[in-house]
């Protein structure tokens, strides 16, 4: 739905119809948009994310803070790469090594 189709949509309404009495969450058109229900659509971003990114809402918490970890880490290694900069890693050892962040990214998983 988010990154699917409100990208695309001049406007939108979005409902939530559990209960008896529908309720509008969200909705979006020329002039902005409006979140009525900031806690119900800040969980449904987190699904949408989730799934957008591949991982199972199943997934146990320490699975999903690992897929974060390993988002944010290729995410500061493409910037640090945009800038010719190192990173520090730990190599299996324990050591730290300078490494450069182009030479970290050949071994960092793809998105």
């Amino acid at each position: 739905m988010h990154n699917l189709y409100m990208p695309i949509c001049d406007e939108w309404t979005l409902v939530n119809n559990m209960n008896l009495a529908p309720e509008v969450v969200a909705k979006s058109d020329a002039f902005g948009t409006v979140i009525y229900n900031n806690e119900l659509w800040d969980s449904i971003k987190k699904i949408a994310m989730i799934k957008a990114n591949g991982i199972d809402g199943d997934a146990s918490f320490t699975e999903k803070v690992m897929f974060g970890l390993n988002i944010a880490l290729r995410k500061m290694a493409e910037e640090a790469a945009l800038q010719d900069k190192s990173l520090v890693i730990g190599d299996k050892e324990g050591n730290a090594k300078l490494v450069p962040a182009k030479e970290l990214l050949k071994t960092l998983p793809k998105k």
